[in-house]
């Protein structure tokens, strides 16, 4: 809050400044040429500073002034130009995204625009140089927040190699020159925000937490035993207090007459703050629900700026109709518009295994099949098993292949002495063959990527009713895969539902394409506004959100992207498990 009030002075500052008039400035060569010998001068790959500041994106300001002409953007020889009050404004407000305003050059703008409005300052200053600078600054500032605005502050990559952001681009410099030719600074950078609902609908919930965070209006409540419906306790004032302040109680409830009494008005409330945070809707305080309750505000507040960065870092068209997995909730929708036509419980990758961050197309399925085991999970899980108990592989219907290609053949394991095969160089291959105790179940669902993780039934249904679900190898299992399958191949007047059904338990692999390949996107959102307007957070299963948040609170520091290895380059085992 005290950084926001020092940014509103600041700006006041640069609004109130008048503009300088030929007069007041001393001949001493024009802004247009410092620009051009300053930039001329710049070898490639140079560093660039200007006002004692280093530019965050000097490759950007370059292109920029070059197809200029270095003609400047903000000021003239008299001085700035009303549009650099306008572009202050815009910076300021991108505060309310969760951005890092202080990455603009803020305080080096108004203190710059400052000393231009001092008469007695400028008269012994009439070098343009300050001006040219002032007009780097400014555009290293918008073109920065532009792309920020774009694809977000951070690269997920420099903290989670497996989180494939497919970020939206556009030409920020053509839209730079487009805004200063139509006066429209502002608006161009709302433009580029995301235009998604979700979005919007999280920037309030961030805006209304910070309000909350600002006056102090979310009380603790005092750690304590389990605390149940018609429990009496001194810890309930403070539970009223704070499930009013999250908005879970009515206002109007939380004064009692029996001020310790655990009555059902507040159980109902309790029930509805679980609902949120994914919890057991049993109305008990538990260890799990006294967690939620312990975060504070500024918890939340952070954690809602993460899932706004993440919203910065996905295509602009997640298409009218897709199918979303959001791991930290364990859930899969499908999606028509703005209607979820068919939902169900998922279990996503181990904390060790993480299940990857990405989007590609669900383009077949696979009836009854097969599954060969990838030679990483052969060697970690399998072969101790199998070492324990050399009847595992017959029990669970796994054949075991010696080579490949047309020197392949199938070994009686019975032949294999397992307790002297090296886990560093396992000389076998291990299938399971089709049937009611395969990984994948009775059906995969194919999304081609470099990943090699896939959707699929299980033949482990009991872990879906479990709160919590990360327990598989990367890929993600279904709770209901035969509906999923009726959905994909609807308009296919081959695949009839019983036609689908007869095929899952056949015993007989069996590929087809999808009629209409449907966008996935594996995502992970750990705060969101869910279609009854309720702010909705989950546990961060992964610990990405606390690495976030230090990146996108620590100084901004450019760095050049890396292109991601072509597919051919990576090792079909990275997960390729269920």
């Amino acid at each position: 809050m005290i950084r926001r009030m020092t940014l509103l002075l600041l700006l006041a500052t640069m609004s109130a400044a008048p503009a300088l008039h030929a007069e007041d400035a001393a001949a001493g060569g024009r802004v247009a040429d410092r620009l051009r010998q300053r930039l001329e001068a710049v070898p490639p790959g140079a560093a660039l500073a200007a006002l004692d500041e280093p530019l965050h994106r000097p490759d950007l300001v370059l292109d920029f002034y070059r197809g200029r002409g270095y003609s400047p953007a903000w000021t003239d020889d008299r001085g700035p130009l009303a549009v650099a009050d306008s572009l202050g404004s815009a910076l300021v407000g991108l505060d309310a995204e969760g951005l890092q305003v202080r990455d603009y050059h803020l305080d080096a703008l108004a203190q710059a625009r400052a000393r231009f409005s001092d008469r007695r300052w400028w008269r012994t200053h009439p070098d343009p140089h300050v001006l040219a600078d002032f007009d780097l600054l400014a555009t290293d500032a918008y073109l920065l927040a532009a792309t920020q605005c774009l694809g977000g502050r951070l690269d997920p990559r420099a903290f989670d190699p497996d989180w494939i952001a497919d970020r939206r681009s556009a030409d920020v410099v053509a839209m730079l020159a487009g805004a200063l030719a139509a006066d429209g600074v502002g608006g161009s950078l709302n433009r580029l925000l995301p235009a998604h609902p979700g979005y919007a609908a999280l920037r309030s919930a961030y805006a209304q937490h910070r309000a909350l965070a600002a006056v102090g209006a979310w009380p603790a409540v005092p750690a304590g035993g389990k605390l149940e419906p018609g429990d009496r306790d001194p810890r309930v004032p403070q539970l009223r207090a704070r499930l009013a302040a999250s908005g879970d109680l009515a206002p109007a409830r939380v004064f009692s007459p029996d001020a310790e009494s655990y009555d059902q008005d507040l159980a109902d409330a309790v029930r509805r703050f679980q609902a949120r945070f994914g919890l057991d809707q049993d109305g008990v305080i538990g260890q799990a629900t006294q967690a939620e309750l312990g975060a504070t505000v500024e918890d939340r507040v952070r954690q809602i700026r993460v899932n706004l960065e993440r919203w910065r870092w996905l295509p602009a068209d997640l298409g009218h109709r897709r199918v979303e997995v959001n791991i930290p909730d364990y859930r899969l929708e499908v999606i028509h518009g703005d209607s979820v036509v068919l939902a169900m419980p998922v279990i996503v990758g181990l904390p060790t295994r993480r299940t990857p961050v990405f989007s590609a197309k669900l383009n077949s399925l696979v009836f009854s099949p097969d599954w060969e085991v990838p030679p990483k999970l052969a060697i970690e899980d399998k072969l101790p098993l199998i070492q324990q108990d050399p009847g595992y592989l017959q029990e669970f219907g796994f054949e075991v292949i010696a080579g490949w290609g047309e020197k392949a053949k199938v070994v009686d394991p019975g032949d294999v002495a397992w307790e002297n095969v090296p886990a560093g160089s396992f000389p076998y291959r291990l299938r399971q063959l089709p049937g009611p105790l395969n990984a994948l179940g009775l059906v995969k669902f194919n999304l081609p990527n470099r990943f090699n993780v896939y959707l699929h039934d299980t033949a482990n249904r009991g872990l879906f009713a479990r709160a919590k679900r990360a327990f598989s190898a990367g890929c993600v299992r279904i709770q209901k895969p035969e509906e999923f399958a009726v959905y994909l191949l609807k308009g296919d007047e081959r695949w009839p539902r019983a036609r689908i059904a007869e095929a899952m338990a056949s015993g007989r692999e069996q590929a087809v394409r999808v009629p209409a390949p449907i966008p996935i996107h594996l995502l992970y959102w750990t705060a969101w506004v869910d279609r009854q307007g309720s702010v909705v957070f989950r546990p961060d299963v992964y610990q990405i959100d606390s690495l976030t948040a230090v990146a996108l609170e620590a100084p901004y520091q450019w760095v050049v992207e890396l292109k991601p290895p072509p597919d051919s380059t990576l090792p079909k085992d990275v997960i390729a498990v269920p």
